[in-house]
């Protein structure tokens, strides 16, 4: 009981710490008390019953709420020092790229379960989800042999199935919103990359690659239902995708004045942009490149 008084007694005081590192007054970091503390289940006690116990006793107010998440497990194995198998995120992030690691990450995790790290796990969802689902849509809306004009067309007569996917594109904001204050990260994504693979299926029903041949008229409002997508998607990823995301909206041409305060910009709404916004320049940072899956 002493050993915790003294150690959860950190969470406050460090609380207090000015930018030069000066100890500031008990009230006067405006910081305290946490709206979430985040910490793992094998200690949920401590900091659900104890914490708020001597917090209350001191005449202070306890966090908000508490986030408390799962362990993450090895290649379906328990990681410890006896069977060596730890591994090293640093390391990994330098191998697959720092988004990707955080996205897997933040995909594979829930509250209801442990995590399960694996390298194979890890390119699968780099390959399926990022370079495929999400990078060949960058590609499709952006490469000169369809968007030739290198901007964003005028879209002419929306049809059923231009309305549907605008519907649920415009939704996605919403909900993920909502899973992000839970917050519930990985619904949160699940939600984006449902609408990613609905538009997808979308660009193959249309495919503008054949339009782009036979109806140039179709083809504008088909690209920029593809664009729009992809912009109001990427956007709802910056947090995640903290790299990848900016230069995905750069490449697009994307205002940076529409990057956040989606509600005050209206910036998550179907034609934000103005037809004839010229696209950005592409950067490595807007690719995910995809690995050799081990074998089983």
């Amino acid at each position: 009981m002493y050993v915790w008084l003294d150690a959860l007694s950190n969470y406050f005081t460090s609380s207090r710490l000015g930018k030069d590192g000066t100890l500031l007054g008990w009230n006067e970091s405006g910081v305290w008390p946490a709206d979430l503390h985040v910490l793992g289940k094998d200690i949920n006690k401590f900091h659900a019953i104890y914490w708020p116990a001597f917090l209350i006793a001191a005449g202070l107010q306890p966090p908000t709420s508490l986030v408390v998440h799962g362990w993450w497990t090895k290649d379906k194995q328990k990681i410890s020092k006896s069977l060596g198998n730890g591994f090293d995120p640093i390391q990994k992030a330098n191998e697959f790229g720092h988004d990707a690691l955080k996205y897997f990450l933040l995909r594979e995790s829930s509250f209801c379960d442990d995590g399960d790290y694996s390298d194979r796990n890890m390119i699968l969802r780099l390959n399926a989800e990022l370079a495929d689902t999400l990078g060949n849509l960058v590609m499709r809306c952006t490469a000169e042999k369809i968007n030739d004009k290198q901007e964003w067309p005028e879209p002419n007569e929306i049809t059923e199935k231009d309305r549907r996917m605008i519907q649920a594109m415009e939704a996605l904001g919403g909900t993920v919103d909502h899973y992000f204050l839970i917050p519930d990260i990985q619904r949160a994504l699940i939600a984006i990359f449902d609408v990613l693979r609905m538009l997808n299926t979308y660009t193959t029903e249309t495919a503008p690659w054949t339009l782009k041949k036979t109806d140039e008229v179709r083809l504008a409002t088909v690209l920029r239902v593809i664009m729009e997508g992809v912009r109001i998607c990427v956007t709802l990823l910056q947090p995640v995708l903290c790299d990848a995301a900016p230069a995905i909206l750069t490449q697009l041409g994307v205002p940076v004045e529409l990057w956040s305060h989606w509600e005050k910009t209206n910036a998550l709404s179907f034609g934000r942009i103005p037809s004839g916004t010229p696209l950005g320049l592409a950067t490595p940072q807007a690719k995910f490149n995809k690995k050799d899956v081990p074998a089983l």
